[in-house]
This record gives C-alpha cells, structure tokens and sequence, in this order.
C-alpha cells in the first residue's frame, strides 16, 4: 500500500455517513442529558411548591404570610 492512501468514493461515502451518524447520537446524548436535568428541576420545584401550599394551610398561616 502506498502513501498517501486516496480513499474510494464509497468508503468517504461511508465514513461521512459514520460521522454524521456520531454527531446526531452525541447531540441526542446532550439533549437527553438536558431533558433529565429539567425532569429533576421540576420534581424539586414541585416538592417547594408542596410544601409552601402546606406551610400556608398551617395553623401559622398568617404569621407566615407577614413574614412573606
């Protein structure tokens, strides 16, 4: 084999196809990453918006809202 190798047609065909390939499966990883971030996000702000609503039916409800 000589150098510098001059690669087919067919093969850039399919080492463009992989790399395109590579890039779509990392974008998708990142915004998987993302959508998991977010789902905890909410499950935390769910949880405080929880227990605000219970703070605020407590029996100290109004000293609390004073304080808000």
């Amino acid at each position: 084999m000589g150098w510098p190798y001059n690669f087919s047609n067919e093969e850039i065909s399919i080492l463009s196809a992989l790399a395109e390939l590579s890039a779509i499966a990392i974008e998708k990883a990142r915004l998987y990453e993302r959508v998991v971030d977010v789902e905890e996000q909410l499950r935390q702000n769910e949880k405080l918006s929880a227990l605000a609503c219970w703070l605020l039916r407590s029996p100290t409800k109004s000293a609390i809202r004073s304080r808000l």
